[in-house]
């Protein structure tokens, strides 16, 4: 596995991949009608690279096996935190690929000067929050019935790590 920033060649694998990832589960706050063409994304890219912000993808024999993304506050008064994402393809789970992906991206963060990582999650994705908390994430709250996924509200949690 190797572990590096996106590049805009990367965007169709990514979509690909993506795309299983949601016929696979609901654990990512993305519909298939709303998902970036490979062109957007290829932009999204770019644009994250630009401001300072990773877009990195774990590498398994020329597949796209996941990413994880953390966009840096684009103001003077919050550059100092960055939001994360992950996601790993079906079929690569399990194999302590997200464990890396978060070291990295921790990493990273650390590297380039913030102090604060956040993210949100699906309050039913336990196997996401624990790993999370694994890490030293904390809740810091929640939205009530935020979502409906297969018919049942499910709330919103966030999360933080202060580096």
């Amino acid at each position: 596995m190797v572990l590096r920033q996106a590049m805009e060649v990367d965007a169709p694998k990514i979509i690909e991949r993506l795309r299983r990832v949601l016929d696979d589960g609901v654990y990512l706050e993305e519909e298939k009608d709303t998902m970036n063409s490979p062109q957007e994304e290829a932009a999204f890219i770019r644009q994250m690279k630009e401001e300072g912000s990773m877009y990195t993808v774990a590498e398994i024999s020329d597949a796209i096996a996941g990413v994880a993304q953390i966009k840096r506050g684009q103001l003077e008064m919050n550059r100092h935190i960055g939001t994360f994402r992950i996601w790993l393809g079906p079929g690569f789970q399990g194999y302590g690929i997200g464990s890396k992906l978060m070291d990295y991206s921790l990493q990273w963060a650390k590297h380039h000067g913030l102090e604060k990582v956040c993210l949100d999650v699906f309050a039913d994705n336990e196997r996401a929050i624990d790993m999370y908390k694994k890490y030293g994430f904390v809740v810091e709250g929640y939205r009530k019935d935020q979502f409906i996924l297969d018919g049942k509200h499910v709330d919103e949690v966030f999360m933080s790590k202060f580096l």
